[in-house]
């Protein structure tokens, strides 16, 4: 199995960043065990949903990454817990704007990764018609985190539950044609009573609401999320490298 090291980055909240980290922990944990990664003191949501049913190949840890007078520090704690677990598969859920701590850092995570032996991951959650959250992956991908990892290997997201992909201000930025980042999209889902009672349900894994094995969705509740689920893992299999 192919160790990785995932990071869900992003400017803002509300842009599916900490969704997708939980999709991509349970896409990953289909392969083998995987490490969740929390790195906000301030919002846990990895471990609102995962920390209390920790097992059978999922954990979830904390290491705050959310420091930018002390950047280099957290980085290296950061570093230092990840040797510790010595995880094969992490997915690392970074707090609303860490390219603060973690820009000016990319040689250490760079380093880290190749000293572990890891496929350096990430994804860039992008905010509709907000010409902020552009500039900063912008920046990132020059001379910060993204500059540190392979074009392959990074991407932007499109969050299509926020509006139509033509309002998303990369999408038409003379840049994209470089293939500087891949793409992906997180597709929009319509079923608002069945969403709903996926959010409920905490804690919990998405994968076990879609079988049924917990919550109370309704069977079509199920097929809709079953088929949302599958249409976001076919996404993922461009980030991860499909099926192993």
């Amino acid at each position: 199995m192919e160790k990785v090291m995932y990071f869900s980055f992003g400017n803002k909240g509300g842009c599916g960043k900490s969704f997708l980290a939980m999709l991509s922990l349970e896409y990953l944990a289909l392969r083998g065990p995987v490490l969740g990664v929390e790195t906000d003191p301030k919002q846990y949501d990895l471990l609102k949903r995962y920390g209390e049913i920790q097992g059978k190949g999922l954990k979830i840890g904390s290491a705050t990454l959310n420091q930018a007078g002390d950047a280099e520090n957290a980085v290296t704690a950061f570093g230092n817990f990840l040797d510790k677990e010595n995880a094969d598969q992490v997915v690392v859920n970074l707090p609303s704007g860490a390219g603060e701590t973690i820009d000016g850092q990319g040689y250490l995570i760079r380093g880290l990764a190749d000293a572990m032996g890891y496929r350096l991951v990430a994804t860039y959650a992008m905010e509709i018609n907000d010409a902020v959250s552009l500039e900063v992956m912008k920046e990132s991908l020059q001379t910060g985190f993204l500059s540190a990892i392979e074009p392959e290997n990074r991407f932007v997201v499109y969050p299509l539950f926020k509006g139509p992909i033509e309002q998303f201000y990369w999408y038409t930025d003379p840049l994209r044609k470089d293939g500087l980042i891949g793409e992906i999209a997180i597709p929009k889902f319509n079923n608002k009573t069945g969403i709903q009672g996926m959010k409920d349900t905490v804690p919990g894994r998405i994968l076990e609401i879609r079988d049924g094995k917990i919550g109370k969705l309704t069977n079509i509740e199920k097929v809709a999320i079953a088929r949302w689920i599958e249409n976001v893992f076919c996404e993922l299999d461009k980030v991860f490298g499909g099926e192993e």
